[in-house]
C-alpha cells in the first residue's frame, strides 16, 4: 500500500478527499476499488469458513464484526480512515486474540470477559482520536509561541 501508486491512492482518498480531489485523483473510483477489495477479501474469507466448517448460516459469525474492528483499531488503524499499516492490524489481532484466550484460562467469568475486552477496545479508541486530534494542537502551540516570542 506505502509503495505503489494504487495504494498512496487509496490512503490518500481515505485520509483526506478533498486534498486528493485537489491533487487529482478521482475520490469517487479509488473509493470504489478500496470496496471492491475489501468486498473480494471478504468473499474469500467466508469461502474459506464455508470450505472449513461445512456451514453457510446467514448468521454463523455474529459478532466478528467488532472483533475486526476493535483488532484494527488496537493495531493503530485510524477510525476515519486514511492512516495504518496490515502489520499493526495482525498486531492489533494477535492481542486481542490473547487476551480472549487468556481470560477463561485465568478463570475470569464470561461476563467479566465482556466487559474487560470492551473496555480493551474503548481505551484504544480514546488512544487513537487523542493521537489524531494531538497533530493539530501541536501546530496551533507552535504558531502561538512563535507569535509570542516575536
Amino acid at each position: 500500500m506505502r509503495h505503489r501508486q494504487l495504494g498512496r491512492k487509496i490512503y490518500s482518498a481515505g485520509n483526506s478527499p478533498t486534498a486528493a480531489f485537489y491533487t487529482g485523483i478521482n475520490v469517487g473510483k479509488m473509493q470504489f476499488i478500496a470496496f471492491t477489495i475489501s468486498g473480494l477479501f471478504g468473499g474469500l474469507c467466508s469461502y474459506l469458513w464455508i470450505s472449513r466448517y461445512a456451514v453457510a448460516y446467514v448468521d454463523v459469525a455474529n459478532g466478528f464484526e467488532l472483533q475486526v474492528i476493535a483488532s484494527c483499531v488496537i493495531g493503530g488503524i485510524s477510525i476515519a480512515g486514511g492512516t495504518g499499516k496490515v502489520v499493526g492490524c495482525v498486531l492489533g489481532a494477535l492481542f486481542l486474540g490473547v487476551i480472549n484466550n487468556a481470560l477463561p484460562v485465568i478463570g475470569i467469568s464470561p461476563f467479566w470477559q465482556m466487559a474487560i475486552s470492551g473496555a480493551v477496545i474503548i481505551i484504544a479508541v480514546i488512544a487513537n482520536s487523542r493521537s489524531e486530534r494531538k497533530l493539530g494542537r501541536i501546530i496551533l502551540r507552535k504558531a502561538v509561541q512563535n507569535t509570542q516570542n516575536a
